[in-house]
């Protein structure tokens, strides 16, 4: 091979790898009368199939760990530096992609550096080259891409080829050899990650030349430790993947068949204002619903602002409550007049009993500082003890008893601890006179009739059945003994605290089970008091840390629970009063233009997802689709618009805290938007701008970075002055506040005899509303669900299914991580009674299903679960084989969503009935 032959091979490689234009238009070779198609071109180098992917980069092919601007690509870089070499842009690709790395082989050759090009070839080149071309050819290719990619292969092999002479007039034919470039040194940029986990810890990463280097929590910040976790440590891992999407596309095949063109970012906002502005000419505004999301929760934040457009364009159909709490949220202000029932972390030092339902904080994440006062309780000697069907890693660890319960039979088990506390002469009884409504017959709300109280309820007068240990054993499937054991540890610690997880909420029964938990802690005396708790969720105080953005106000007055979105679409003449519909009789339209914006609850985190994506593909009833997100994920193939966002590590945002947790922190961009990327903000201004909107959407702001700075400034002069000016704050990475102490959740109320913010001005066990309106009862009490533990003894599907929360992800965010997922691979949790009962051993595969789908894992066989009820972690991508079964583990093939919850209108993810049997492949 002559090294003319060389210098016309990279340049028509580069010119390949570079634009599909460029190399038509520069190269004639190989002897082939075909070019590469655009269709094809734009799948194998741009993304635009779901099901294609190839490895263009150093960093993804030479390392095995699959992140972009890596070590290895700062190696790359070096080396160009090193050799005078100035790279360009190609399409917003790192400077380790393959196409780079030809055109710095062609300046090599141009400048007659050979020993550089040795070099530079072995120790980049022919490793990045050999897997890529081992993936392409892989795939179905036409023979001139089949063609290209033998070039590239031999090339970087240093072997010879034939080749027809390129066009005259390369660019390369001028290069000259450039003096040796400095090295960029390394810095520290600060990072709030913005996705929906509770701890908000501040990180710090080292970035060089464009590389993030490395990724680590801020172990000292105005006096205050983050720890980082396993999830935050591989943040490089999760969202600088070589499978990020790459270029805004427009579906060209069936919905979900995941098939795309690529399109421009001015195409793309002329999309998505010609959608507005037909959806609202030929349906009105309440055709247009923008989902629920939590893949950015900070202050610009992709979903409020495409609401506060809408707004701007004459509104929109919005929903009400979340997934998350959705019965808590609605059920707790009939009991103590506010869904702010938490005291602060600290307190729990103080309690006797930690009592954990359905809570496993080693896990969940629940505020930075919450995980860290648990533990230190324990090591003060507080008694832990966790109810919860599975031994979690908290259970594992730091309790002192783990006790298994069926799911949904919560309300049951409280119950029979009320029973016994009472029998027993355990209950404090002042507490309930003076502070209670509902617990007995004298104290309840005039015009009910008698035989209604809590009392009469546990002791048989209101139904016949006297709520002994007994009879919830038999529902529960706690042995009696245990439950007067819990029963007396409880009402006997003082104080004790009960923590509830959010899970025993999201089941058919959710609003009952709150109720019934609140119940116990007034019961024994605990609400109100230092070291106890209100026995409900830690939501702590009204006015959030650090500002926030609220979108302008919605001309539309309908609102629908926000679980009911996929009837919105399918079915919008059913969605009535009775469903939760809110501010009309009905709905006018169903829902025509639907965007998802960094949200996974298209698909894979909403209930039922066979059912959802027939009602995805119904081009019929959901005539347009706009999704932005970072990868491929199981709902971006179903989108007609594909808008491809980016990380933290790519934009500036502020981030506040949750819980009792008072810091707020700043984003710091480190690198420059991968592919040319873009923050949902910036196009969704650009369809302001072409609606004609930009002046009263932009309110006098010129950018994201302009609102930012307003809304931090108007937060600080109205809420919270003790922050920082602006750009101090935004220097420093955030701001820790000054010590401020939070009293327990009531306790001016119990101190200082402060009427509750219920109707009787009392908490109200009893709730006259609830009884007169019909819904619910009018005292929590134990409430059966349609795919309970007393269904499950009848029909075809006889275990329990639940999910739980993973290590590895933050809902569904992070799921292909695969240094993650070796952490904890995804299987199903069997007891070994259930599984000696269907032949089936540890690691083997099983089929899960039901008649809403079939999920294939692996099991693991263990006795951290209860009998009768199997586990799978939620999260997992929806990865459906060619039968229709789920390979990967996403729950939600399982779920139900047919109902919700009765006065919430909540999901029920946590109430459903599975069989399990052993997988039997068929086939050749």
């Amino acid at each position: 091979m002559t090294e003319r032959e060389d210098y016309i091979r990279w340049h028509a490689l580069r010119s390949f790898f570079t634009s599909l234009d460029q190399w038509r238009r520069d190269c004639v070779w190989v002897g082939l009368e075909q070019p590469v198609e655009q269709e094809e071109y734009e799948r194998l180098l741009q993304g635009t199939a779901a099901d294609c992917y190839l490895p263009l980069w150093a960093s993804a092919c030479l390392t095995g760990e699959d992140i972009l601007l890596n070590a290895t690509t700062l190696e790359v870089i070096r080396f160009y530096k090193k050799c005078g070499y100035q790279w360009v842009d190609m399409d917003g690709n790192p400077p380790d992609y393959i196409g780079q790395q030809c055109r710095f082989m062609e300046y090599l050759c141009a400048c007659r550096m050979a020993e550089a090009a040795e070099e530079f070839r072995n120790r980049f080149l022919l490793g990045t080259a050999r897997c890529l071309c081992r993936c392409a050819l892989a795939q179905p290719l036409s023979p001139a891409a089949e063609a290209v990619f033998r070039l590239l292969e031999r090339a970087a092999a240093g072997e010879g080829d034939t080749i027809r002479e390129c066009q005259p007039g390369f660019d390369s034919a001028q290069w000259r050899r450039g003096p040796e470039l400095p090295v960029e040194p390394q810095r520290v940029t600060s990072h709030a990650s913005f996705c929906d986990c509770g701890n908000k810890c501040k990180m710090l990463a080292v970035v060089q030349e464009g590389c993030v280097l490395s990724i680590l929590p801020d172990r000292d910040f105005q006096g205050k430790r983050f720890s980082g976790c396993p999830r935050g440590l591989s943040y490089r891992q999760t969202f600088l993947s070589s499978r990020r999407l790459r270029y805004p596309m427009a579906r060209t095949g069936a919905r979900g068949d995941g098939t795309f063109r690529r399109i421009s970012w001015e195409e793309a906002e002329e999309r998505v204002a010609r959608s507005i502005r037909r959806s609202r000419e030929q349906y009105g505004a309440g055709a247009r619903y923008v989902m629920a999301a939590a893949g950015v929760c900070a202050l610009v934040r992709p979903d409020r602002f495409m609401k506060h457009l809408l707004s701007c364009d004459g509104g929109y159909l919005d929903f009400y409550n979340f997934y998350s709490a959705a019965c808590a949220e609605k059920i707790l202000p009939y009991v103590y007049g506010t869904v702010f029932c938490g005291s602060p972390e600290k307190q729990m030092l103080e309690s006797k009993l930690l009592l954990l339902w359905g809570h496993n904080p080693l896990d969940t994440h629940w505020g930075d500082g919450h995980t860290e006062y648990f533990i230190q309780a324990r090591e003060r000697g507080s008694r832990v003890i966790v109810i919860d069907p599975r031994c979690s890693d908290t259970a594992l660890l730091c309790a002192d008893q783990w006790i298994p319960i069926r799911p949904s039979t919560d309300g049951a088990l409280a119950d029979a601890m009320a029973y016994v506390i009472w029998s027993r002469g355990l209950q404090d009884q002042a507490f309930m006179d003076k502070y209670c409504l509902g617990f007995d017959e004298a104290h309840m709300p005039e015009g009910v009739p008698a035989g209604k109280s809590v009392h009469s309820y546990l002791f048989g007068k209101m139904d016949g059945v006297v709520k002994t240990p007994e009879w919830a054993e038999e529902i529960t499937g706690i042995p009696a003994s245990t439950i007067v054991e819990l029963a007396e540890a409880y009402a006997k610690a003082k104080p004790a605290c009960l923590l509830p997880g959010l899970g025993l909420q999201r089941t058919l029964n959710g609003e009952q089970t709150c109720r019934s938990l609140a119940m116990l802690a007034c019961l024994t005396g605990n609400t109100g008091v230092a070291g106890g708790s209100a026995g409900a969720i830690t939501y702590l105080k009204e006015s959030p840390t650090g500002p926030w953005f609220a979108p302008a106000p919605n001309p539309y007055p309908a609102r629908i629970p926000s679980f009911l979105w996929t009837r919105a679409i399918e079915q919008p003449e059913a969605v009535t009063a009775e469903d939760g519909l809110e501010g009309a009789g009905r709905l006018e339209t169903g829902i025509k233009l639907l965007f998802c914006l960094a949200s996974g609850m298209l698909v894979n985190q909403h209930s039922d997802v066979n059912h959802t994506v027939e009602v995805l593909r119904r081009t019929d009833a959901l005539e347009t689709l706009v999704l932005s997100d970072l990868f491929m994920t199981p709902g971006a193939r179903f989108a007609d618009l594909l808008l491809p966002g980016v990380s933290f590590f790519e934009t500036e945002n502020v981030v506040g805290s949750w819980s009792s947790s008072d810091y707020a922190l700043y984003n710091q961009q480190a690198i420059a938007p991968l592919f040319g990327c873009r923050l949902e903000y910036e196009w969704i201004d650009g369809a302001a701008r072409r609606l004609g909107l930009a002046g009263v959407f932009r309110q006098g702001h010129t950018d994201s970075a302009g609102w930012m700075e307003d809304l931090y400034n108007r937060h600080r002069a109205d809420q919270e002055p003790e922050l920082p000016p602006f750009a101090q704050f935004r220097e420093a990475g955030g701001f820790v506040f000054p010590a401020r102490e939070y009293p327990p959740a009531f306790q001016k109320n119990i101190r200082e005899g402060v009427p509750f913010q219920t109707p009787s001005g009392k908490i109200e066990i009893f709730s006259k509303q609830l009884f007169v309106g019909g819904v619910l009862p009018g005292i929590p009490c134990y409430t059966p669900c349609e795919e309970g533990w007393e269904a499950s003894r009848r029909g075809a599907y006889p275990l329990q299914l639940i999910g739980y929360h993973s290590k590895r992800r933050c809902h569904s965010i992070g799921d292909p991580n695969r240094q993650l997922e070796a952490l904890d691979p995804q299987t199903l949790w069997m007891h070994p009674a259930d599984a000696a009962d269907r032949g089936i051993e540890n690691g083997q595969l099983a089929e899960i299903f039901n008649r809403r789908g079939t999920v294939c894992i692996p099991v693991r066989v263990t006795d951290r679960i209860a009998v009768g009820t199997v586990a799978m972690s939620e999260g997992a991508w929806y990865t459906p084989d060619g039968e229709g079964r789920d390979r990967r583990g996403c729950i939600n093939v399982l779920t139900m969503s047919h109902r919700t919850t009765p006065l919430a209108h909540g999901n029920p993810q946590h109430t459903n009935l599975v069989q399990v049997r052993k997988f039997q492949a068929t086939g050749p």
